[in-house]
């Protein structure tokens, strides 16, 4: 029997960063904060866990290449979800999962500041864009890692 695949589909603003962070990106916008990097990482590196971006940060590849750097070395990068032409990041998401998903069972969590839960139930942690992931989130997001989805896509 194969491992299942874990994914965490993960945004960057409001995420990694949040409003009035002080550190800034190669774009001038607001950067990702060390601290706030380091709970991605552990939440890829407990749950052993690959990552797609689905931030906004993933149309421009320096800033793509800042979010693998602020992963390193815990992050497998898994790719970036496509850009919808409505712009919806549930269907970015659920297209991501359709065709690049795994054959077997598939253990996803959604981390970003948008509320996806009524498209995804049970698989989202929905972070304040004022404050960025907490420790509350970390914890939230592995106990959604523990458990395959349990709708098909």
């Amino acid at each position: 029997m194969s491992t299942p695949m874990k994914i965490v589909f993960l945004d960057v603003d409001g995420v990694m960063n949040f409003t009035g962070s002080k550190t800034r990106n190669s774009h001038g916008a607001y950067g990702i904060e060390p601290v706030l990097a380091e709970r991605a990482k552990r939440i890829l590196r407990t749950a052993n866990a690959g990552y797609v971006l689905s931030s906004t940060w993933r149309k421009f590849p320096e800033l793509r290449g800042e979010v693998h750097a602020a992963l390193q070395p815990d992050g497998q990068r898994l790719g970036c979800t496509d850009c919808s032409p409505d712009g919806s990041r549930a269907d970015e998401i659920q297209n991501w999962l359709y065709f690049n998903g795994p054959w077997g069972p598939v253990y996803f969590v959604i981390i970003d500041d948008w509320n996806l839960e009524s498209n995804f139930p049970g698989h989202c942690v929905t972070t304040h864009s004022a404050i960025g992931i907490t420790e509350a989130d970390v914890s939230k997001a592995l106990r959604i890692l523990e458990r395959p989805a349990t709708w098909s896509f």
